[in-house]
């Protein structure tokens, strides 16, 4: 015991044990809900590699055969001391001949920064809207460019469509009886009753020998008249 206490301070704090450190286990909130329940580094580690993440294009919208065929358009917000000759020199070598460009004025000769463009070619429009609307002009003001759409025609109908379709011809109804054939048909039916049909005469057996001997017997012993002469009268009786 007198050894123990002849130790001193830096060596009794030396011999004794160390308690080891029990390790934090996240609790399951903090697994469900990310790096947030993880502390302040572990969520700026996790923001970090969000921010890093390419940013989902949003769907173009869609775009019609008349926006893509527009041959006319506005162009507004353009600075003031813009004049005509240099929107056609802009839109003339960069995207497409031009054939009318016309720019809006107020009551006093001052532009409106508003001007009207119309194209030569078809499409030239929507080329100029892709390629000059919203950018910037003296690093100031956006240009914003607008489409004039014109109505499309319909394809005009085909000869084929417009002629009548081919008639259909009905069934010829059946043709009445004329006097005549309605007496050829009834003297064919009555023909073929006479020939044993219903109501006609029966056929007469054929006779056999003993039959024809037997009338042949009969007819001589028959006594002898004359058919044309008259009876004879009786005897007067005495």
């Amino acid at each position: 015991m007198a050894s123990g206490l002849d130790k001193s301070l830096d060596d009794m704090i030396k011999s004794k044990p160390r308690p080891q450190r029990r390790r934090r286990v996240p609790t399951a909130k903090a697994a469900v809900l990310g790096a947030g329940n993880l502390g302040a580094g572990a969520a700026v580690k996790a923001a970090a590699r969000q921010a890093a993440l390419p940013t989902p294009k949003a769907a173009e919208p869609t775009v019609t055969q008349a926006q893509q065929e527009a041959r006319k358009i506005i162009v507004s917000n353009l600075p003031l001391d813009v004049s005509e000759t240099q929107i056609k020199e802009l839109f003339g070598t960069t995207v497409g001949k031009t054939r009318e460009v016309n720019l809006a004025f107020n009551n006093k000769g001052q532009s409106k920064g508003i001007a009207h463009v119309t194209f030569t070619n078809k499409g030239d429009g929507f080329k100029a809207y892709k390629e000059y609307n919203g950018r910037l002009i003296d690093a100031k003001s956006p240009m914003k460019i607008e489409l004039i759409l014109e109505p499309v025609k319909p394809a005009p109908p085909t000869l084929a469509s417009r002629v009548a379709p081919t008639p259909k011809v009905a069934p010829a109804a059946p043709r009445a009886a004329t006097n005549g054939t309605a007496s050829a048909t009834r003297g064919a039916a009555a023909r073929g009753r006479g020939r044993g049909g219903r109501g006609g005469r029966t056929r007469r057996a054929p006779k056999s020998a003993a039959d024809l001997d037997q009338e042949m017997e009969e007819y001589v012993a028959a006594p002898a008249t004359d058919a044309g002469a008259p009876a004879a009268a009786p005897a007067p009786a005495a």
